[in-house]
């Protein structure tokens, strides 16, 4: 089915070479490679190859061959026959006798040049070759590798080319979208020029040259877990939070800055931690033939706290800011590896509380400071609103966040957000603004940029060519968009290009005309949302789904955009409708929505996902179907009172589970990402207040009164005020459930929270069999107050 839908597109962009400029037939003072599906040029590689670069050759050998159907012969330079018509590829001795300094370029930097009739293309290593060879064919012949499953490539029995003479590397020297989904390969990531950490293929260069162990971020607990034991006597090692209490080591996800950074005895516990991973990491980096990490995160967890002892209050208070003691603490750890390892860099984060610059000190210059753009969803945490561009008036705070970062550090990573953290899906998108976010980064000495994406496949609009884009962008900020944009949307959705760039451009309008800070509302209240774009949406949908229904991959990635829009519209409906004047009936059939939203779900899951992992999605999307066809019913207590229902479509993750209210749950069993979960501990459910940092009511259920039937039960925690920071916690604070769907700004409301829970396993249940787990199905809040929504 692949190469069917390969060969559909490759059909349909004969001429996309002649639109876009690429002349491939030739022109004066032209070189010939290809003349009527036959060439006299062959791939000449140097003597000692890597092998990405000899991965380079057959990816060369193979696009030239799909271009003009020509066959090309790869040669050894030490067998080639003499000749000017070659491409020499690598590290050989022609392009070294042509004055090319191999060991100066840098890892992923490339040179593409004609000297006479031949051609070189080489780079450093390890990545450097192979990068020419995909922006030779990209930017010389026309190629374009759109998303997993969709490349467009010109054909044309001839192929020339003009002059060249190229030196280049990418403007960003990190370069990563993540997204929560798996696909089928780095194919599509490494021929887009991206260095994600999880590659380890020696095709590709290997694993990453950047991020040692222990990972890339969120690395105090990874530090400081040994501790309890090896230093039981010492709880002066960790954090002091304002009840006078040490904070314990759990995991990733609690503790903020879990040590105390002041400490000089953890100072020296960190650097001795930190010797060892790079003691081991250079010697698998050796072992296995590729380039050792250079860069090592030293930050903080993903929670509050920090410590407010004497000494860290002190500078604290000196500083105006938290950001000042943790660059204190990591200024000492850069000082003393520089003298062993001058290559490394200490990574930090500018997060959350850490996220406002010191007043005063600067950081060493070994050091990477990684400032996250956090959107207005996480209020107070963040000062970005990420539907707007970083120059706009709404983004002024960050502006300034940044400038001053820049002041303070010599080298500034970002960690970006182009999916917000919403109860629902709907249709938007970023695309416009990608460039403009980009080229402001990068002149605000901004040297990494990693974007945290969308988790599901559809969530987002023009996901793919946001993604596709963003890589052009990191690749080079200062390229014309519109022609990128025009490029991508022609080889994406063929003749459905003129109707899909119609409504990428309308809902950009739509979302740009609406004032407000989106991140702060609820997606309900999303403006824009309305039925008028519904309708305009729905349109030119149609007409892209008639004008591509001929060709199945296209017709594919049109029916993907309808899936957001489907997604908001059947959440939303009973809004719509409300708004109807009298006798008016709603243009949508529900029924038929549910049927088409289902048919576009499913099919897009069968083409991203494979093996175990489509069959997980296959499964979830199920159950939101029969969620959204017949929603559960409410229980009997609950009936006739004012109430907001959170099911698993409001959960951050969710997993199968048949007896869960709507067929899923949160749930957390023997493992977190951080490690194995204590789960002897006392079970507790709470609530906590962002955004005041005030602890609401909770629950500790003892031993003795668990439900011993491996059922879910309701849980009434307690009444408490529900701002747009307030969640649900259980799970020894691993499970966290945002309210935020309950507040109707400005009104904060006393709701009673109830929790539906469900525990599994020996620690729990005398004599089980099953694996220890806490799920969490429902969440039902009360109103208490009479006040009404």
């Amino acid at each position: 089915m692949k190469r069917v839908m390969l060969k559909l597109v490759n059909v349909a962009l004969v001429a996309f070479c002649m639109v876009w400029g690429y002349d491939m037939r030739g022109s004066s003072g032209s070189k010939q490679i290809v003349c009527d599906g036959v060439t006299n040029y062959v791939i000449v590689t140097g003597n000692n190859q890597t092998d990405a670069e000899k991965y380079a050759a057959e990816e060369l050998m193979t696009y030239l061959g799909k271009i003009t159907g020509a066959k090309f012969k790869t040669v050894s330079e030490k067998g080639a026959v003499g000749g000017d018509k070659a491409i020499y590829l690598g590290w050989t001795d022609y392009g070294k006798s042509k004055g090319i300094d191999y060991q100066s370029l840098g890892q992923e930097e490339w040179v593409i040049r004609t000297i006479g009739d031949s051609l070189i293309i080489c780079g450093g290593r390890p990545r450097g070759t192979l990068y020419g060879v995909y922006e030779f064919l990209e930017k010389h012949c026309g190629c374009a590798w759109l998303d997993n499953k969709t490349e467009a490539i010109p054909q044309h029995k001839t192929l020339s080319i003009s002059e060249i003479n190229e030196k280049a590397k990418p403007a960003f020297w990190g370069r990563e979208i993540y997204t929560g989904y798996k696909t089928d390969g780095n194919g599509f990531l490494v021929k887009n020029k991206t260095n994600a950490t999880s590659w380890g293929e020696q095709k590709y260069g290997g694993a990453s040259p950047y991020f040692g162990s222990p990972r890339t971020c969120h690395t105090m607990y990874q530090y400081a877990k040994d501790w309890p034991k090896e230093h039981p006597d010492h709880p002066e090692y960790f954090a002091l939070n304002e009840k006078g209490e040490r904070i314990k080591p759990v995991n990733g996800g609690v503790g903020g800055m879990l040590i105390c950074l002041t400490n000089p005895e953890v100072r020296k516990l960190v650097l001795q931690k930190l010797r060892a991973y790079i003691a081991e990491d250079r010697a698998t980096a050796k072992a296995k033939g590729y380039p050792h990490p250079t860069i090592y995160s030293i930050s903080q967890n993903d929670s509050d706290g920090y410590c407010v002892c004497p000494d860290c209050k002190a500078i604290i208070d000196r500083e105006g800011a938290v950001s000042g003691v943790n660059l204190d603490f990591i200024n000492e750890i850069a000082k003393e590896i520089k003298n062993e390892y001058p290559d490394i860099y200490i990574h930090t984060f500018a997060y959350t509380f850490s996220l406002p610059p010191p007043k005063h000190i600067k950081a060493e210059d070994n050091v990477i400071v990684q400032i996250i753009n956090h959107g207005s969803e996480w209020y107070p945490h963040s000062c970005a609103e990420h539907l707007r561009p970083v120059l706009h008036e709404d983004n002024k705070p960050f502006q300034e966040v940044l400038k001053r970062w820049s002041e303070v550090a010599q080298h500034l990573s970002i960690w970006d957000y182009w999916s917000m953290y919403k109860e629902v899906q709907a249709p938007y998108t970023n695309v416009s603004f990608v460039q403009q976010d980009l080229k402001f980064y990068r002149d605000n000495k901004v040297e990494m940029f990693f974007v945290q994406d969308a988790d599901d496949i559809s969530r987002v609009s023009f996901q793919a060519l946001r993604e596709w884009f963003g890589y052009k962008m990191m690749q080079n900020p200062d390229r014309t968009a519109s022609g990128l944009i025009k490029k991508f949307m022609d080889g994406y959705y063929g003749a459905a290009s003129g109707s899909m760039t119609e409504y990428l451009d309308y809902l950009e309008m739509r979302i740009a005309q609406t004032p407000g800070l989106y991140g702060r509302l609820k997606v309900r209240d999303w403006q824009y949302l309305d039925m008028p774009f519904f309708m305009k949406a729905n349109t030119l949908l149609d007409q892209a789904e008639a004008l591509s229904a001929s060709n199945p991959l296209y017709s594919l990635n049109v029916r993907r955009e309808r899936i957001p829009v489907d997604c908001a519209l059947l959440n939303f409906g009973d809004q719509l409708e409300s708004k109807l004047v009298k006798n008016e009936k709603m243009p949508f059939d529900r029924k038929a929505v549910i049927d088409r939203y289902e048919k576009n779900r499913t099919d897009i899951i069968k083409r991203c996902y494979g093996g175990k992992f489509q069959e997980l999605e296959l499964e979830k999307a199920s159950c939101e179907i029969k969620l959204l066809r017949t929603p559960p019913t409410l229980p009997e207590q609950f009936k006739g009172r004012e109430i907001v229902d959170f099911l698993w479509p409001d959960f951050s993750r969710r997993s199968i589970d048949p007896d869960a209210a709507g067929g899923m749950a949160i749930r957390l069993g023997k493992e977190s990402p951080d490690g194995p979960v204590d789960h002897g501990k006392p079970l507790t459910i709470g609530i906590y207040d962002v955004t005041n940092k005030i602890m609401g009511p909770e629950v500790t259920i003892k031993k003795e009164d668990i439900p011993q039937d491996g059922k879910y039960h309701l849980y009434k925690i307690g009444t408490y005020p529900v701002s747009e920071r307030t969640y649900v916690w259980t799970g020894y604070w691993l499970i966290q459930i945002y309210l935020n769907k309950a507040f109707f700004p400005p009104l904060v409301r006393n709701m009673e929270v109830n929790v539906s829970m469900k525990v599994l396993g020996p620690a729990y249940v005398e004599g089980s069999k099953d694996e220890n787990s806490i799920s969490v199905d429902r969440v039902i809040l009360v109103g208490t107050d009479g006040k009404g929504k």
